[in-house]
């Protein structure tokens, strides 16, 4: 393993401090600024409330004897069942404190400066240090309201570096691979774009703050790319700026990410390499990298191009954590800054959980799965049948079993309000051999489908 994964204290504890967590997982919609042209995308309402809820992931950064303070409450159920596989951990609710009828609209941060939630927090946070998921205008409010401010970036260096077009020229600026074209105009898409289509038969249009599949778009053909013109040059007429990021298509062999922090003082620590099962534009799961891989990416210098990386984000006046998306292509060649998330991330959840359940030997892939729901999910004691049910299958993961499933979320899969008939499930596919994992992921589709979870391709 490389050095600057072996030796950091930081990288390599099994369990950190405990921490107060909390965060919106929809961190790019609050960067976003509200004059910049759209690409065309259908409404999702399901989406909307699952990123909504998606903070009951964030039990695996507050560490053993934390606090997770989540939107909706976490289900007792989940509770219960984390805590006797060894997580022990507290939960709080802000959904209380303010009339909405959407969690899914419900900013934490906000809900945390609430009068009623004063005297909690102030407990919390003269004991615990605070980590968010991100940094929001909204965060930096709470922050200010509590006297933190010094501790943590300002939201309008965390916005600016989050865009794809800072990840675009910072990557010019160090001489890596940076495919593409920023564009910021309707014209110059469609100037830049056509090209492309025909050199390379398909491109990728990238909103600057798109992610997972959201804001971005694949366009194979003239006619698709005359549709964005117009539909960006009407926006333009209505005062709207565009700025998107034009990239050829390129053959991709993996995805991976860099899992890194840049501390208050400067130094940089690495985490892990993140091998992401991506499914187009979506993000599919997350595994730890084979040692061979991570040594692959240091003989071609990738860790010098982070240190790089970590060094303009510092110089930015950025601090905290980085994920780097990154790409292995077929011809072997290596595209280091794909984007860059100055966030926590779902290959650092990945790597938190892994931190947690090694010292047995295991290992886990965290898997997001779009799931169509039975009618006997509407019952109040829905999540509770379904892990019997797994437990009876022999594929629940219990402190009996070393290999097994994991559940990660309830709230993702079956909605507090049950206004869905679909659901996301995040699990991790635990192993002591990674070969094993297809054989476990199969194991589970096939149980779900036997009670009525049938899987909802996206």
């Amino acid at each position: 393993m490389p050095s600057l994964l072996a030796t950091s204290p930081e990288a390599n504890s099994k369990h950190a401090a405990p921490s107060l967590v909390m965060g919106n997982f929809d961190a790019e919609s609050s960067w976003r600024p509200a004059h910049l042209a759209t690409l065309p995308s259908l409404p999702n309402r399901f989406e909307h409330s699952v990123i909504g809820v998606m903070d009951e992931l964030l039990f695996l950064l507050c560490e053993q004897h934390g606090v997770v303070i989540t939107s909706e409450p976490m289900n007792p159920v989940q509770m219960a069942y984390l805590q006797s596989i060894g997580f022990s951990f507290q939960n709080h609710s802000v959904h209380t404190t303010v009339n909405q009828d959407s969690s899914a609209d419900l900013d934490v941060y906000s809900a945390l400066i609430h009068p009623t939630m004063t005297p909690l927090c102030e407990s919390y946070i003269s004991q615990l240090p605070i980590v968010p998921y991100a940094v929001l205008p909204s965060t930096e409010r709470f922050f200010h309201h509590y006297g933190l401010s010094s501790n943590f970036p300002s939201a309008e260096i965390v916005k600016a570096v989050n865009s794809k077009l800072y990840s675009h020229d910072l990557a010019k600026s160090i001489h890596a691979a940076a495919p593409g074209h920023a564009v910021y105009s309707s014209e110059e898409m469609l100037l830049t774009a056509k090209p492309y289509i025909a050199e390379h038969s398909k491109i990728v249009v990238k909103d600057p703050y798109g992610v997972s599949g959201k804001g971005n778009l694949v366009l194979a053909s003239d006619a698709m790319v005359e549709r964005i013109f117009q539909h960006l040059a009407r926006q333009e007429q209505a005062g709207r700026k565009v700025q998107l990021l034009v990239e050829p298509w390129l053959n991709k062999h993996t995805d991976f990410s860099c899992q890194m922090r840049i501390r208050q003082d400067g130094a940089t620590v690495f985490h892990s390499i993140q091998v992401m099962d991506n499914r187009g534009l979506n993000y599919g799961g997350s595994f730890e990298a084979s040692e061979s891989f991570i040594h692959q990416l240091e003989s071609k210098g990738y860790f010098i191009a982070m240190e790089q990386v970590a060094s303009e984000l510092y110089k930015e006046g950025y601090f905290g954590p980085v994920c780097v998306d990154s790409m292995n292509l077929i011809d072997g060649s290596i595209v280091p800054i794909v984007e860059i998330n100055a966030r926590h991330s779902m290959g650092y959840l990945n790597d938190r959980l892994n931190r947690h359940i090694s010292p047995k030997g295991q290992q886990g892939m965290l898997v997001p799965l779009e799931l169509r729901l039975p009618e006997w999910a509407k019952d109040s004691a829905a999540y509770e049948t379904l892990l019997h049910q797994l437990d009876e299958a022999g594929i629940l993961l219990t402190p009996n079993r070393t290999e097994g499933i994991l559940p990660l979320s309830a709230n993702t899969l079956l909605d507090p309000r049950g206004i869905h008939k679909q659901g996301r499930w995040y699990v991790s596919i635990v192993t002591t051999h990674t070969e094993s994992r297809d054989l476990w992921r199969q194991r589970l589709l096939s149980t779900l489908s036997a009670i009525g979870f049938e899987p909802n391709h996206r």
